[in-house]
């Protein structure tokens, strides 16, 4: 007794997709997406057949069972790190423009947090070539005091919250804003400290602090003009 078959679609019906040997993580997008463009799913017809697809047509049923296959091929590729990105995507044109995005974000967090790094560590060493008279805010060193406090909250990963691109809310803005104020306030003299004693924001003490010395100034300024 012979076993037939209807066409080449009932055995990509029956046929059971596996693992990649070349899985995606965080770290090689490049050789995974060049692998996967290059690899032949079902001697390459699958694969060509919904490559360029946005969604395939409702109307045509074995694209929408073709698409089905090529996104589990492209799920199993997936390390459970990069899954996680894919996980309720319906259609290949979704899964794969979701990949693009979550690396293209992780590379960018990761750009930043280096710039950030490498930001901290030059501020760390013009803080401390600072003298020690002007570590500590007074009457008469605001200009001085105030790029050596700069330069300490940028050390510390903190200035995002006086120069307001850590957002009110976000997730670490409270614990930062805790300890953003504590350091400019250990960092004022008995006589500027009063200023900004009722201060619940860094961002607001920074700016008292900052407003008193430009009144100060235009005071100056009538007065020697007058």
């Amino acid at each position: 007794m012979s076993v037939t078959s209807d066409s080449s679609e009932s055995s990509f019906e029956m046929e059971e997709a596996v693992a990649d040997p070349v899985l995606l993580t965080s770290t090689n997008y490049n050789s995974w997406k060049s692998y996967i463009e290059t690899k032949q799913i079902d001697g390459g017809s699958k694969f060509k057949r919904v490559w360029g697809y946005l969604y395939p047509g409702p109307r045509y049923s074995l694209d929408l069972e073709i698409d089905k296959k090529v996104l589990k091929e492209i799920k199993l590729s997936c390390s459970e790190e990069m899954l996680q990105h894919i996980l309720y995507a319906e259609y290949f044109a979704e899964a794969w423009e979701w990949l693009k995005e979550a690396v293209d974000a992780a590379t960018e967090e990761k750009e930043r947090y280096y710039n950030m790094m490498e930001i901290a560590i030059a501020s760390r060493a013009k803080a401390d070539e600072v003298p020690e008279v002007d570590k500590v805010l007074t009457k008469r060193n605001y200009g001085k005091w105030k790029n050596y406090m700069k330069n300490v909250l940028l050390s510390k990963y903190l200035w995002v919250v006086v120069d307001g691109s850590e957002p009110i809310g976000s997730r670490t803005y409270r614990i930062k804003n805790h300890n953003a104020l504590a350091t400019i306030r250990i960092s004022c003299g008995k006589e500027m400290f009063e200023h900004i004693y009722e201060a619940d924001h860094a961002r607001e003490a920074w700016f008292k602090i900052a407003d008193r010395e430009y009144l100060k100034m235009r005071i100056l300024c009538i007065y020697w003009l007058s």
